[in-house]
């Protein structure tokens, strides 16, 4: 295998001190390194390595099992360099997500400001709900999506009935104005 071939693996705690984050995700980083283990037993993840360098992490932390619901939340640590693991993480997301039978309920934060994340929750087929003012950690605003599958249905027919929606960040601003 060539030394920068992309590799998904199962996400392990050590995976979180090996990567390097872009700026806007610092405070997300923290956290990650406080519940690293917990990311790892608590939901289903994987990381994208290049080489030996740990380039970008995803996962979804289980919130609640029971028989109406199954309510998970996703979460995303990219790289600086992550971007490249783009086309296999998606894959690898998509699949699971197309895999899931319902009831399941899966939440998704994106930073309004960030504009590829917003794309890409997008193409994984969630749908948008709401901006949430001061929601993070600096006072910044978030973008809450869900991907609900409803009982007796599966992602993949979830997916396949999805029409993007996508509306730019700073046009929705724009509009709400």
């Amino acid at each position: 295998m060539k030394a920068d071939a992309i590799r998904i693996v199962n996400y392990e705690p050590w995976h979180v001190d090996r990567v390097i984050i872009q700026p806007g995700q610092k405070l997300d980083l923290e956290m990650a390194r406080s519940e690293a283990a917990a990311l790892k037993y608590s939901g289903v993840a994987w990381s994208a390595f290049r080489g030996e360098d740990c380039i970008a992490m995803i996962g979804v932390i289980q919130q609640a099992r029971g028989p109406a619901n199954t309510r998970y939340a996703a979460w995303a640590l990219i790289g600086r360099t992550g971007s490249v693991a783009f086309v296999a993480l998606h894959r690898r997301v998509r699949n699971w997500l197309r895999a899931q039978k319902g009831p399941v309920h899966i939440e998704a934060h994106v930073r309004e400001d960030f504009v590829n994340g917003h794309r890409w929750i997008d193409m994984l087929g969630y749908e948008y709900r709401a901006t949430r003012p001061q929601y993070g950690p600096d006072g910044e605003a978030y973008a809450l999506y869900e991907f609900i599958v409803p009982e007796g249905d599966t992602g993949a027919a979830v997916m396949d009935r999805h029409r993007s929606m996508y509306i730019d960040p700073h046009q929705r601003k724009a509009a709400a104005e």
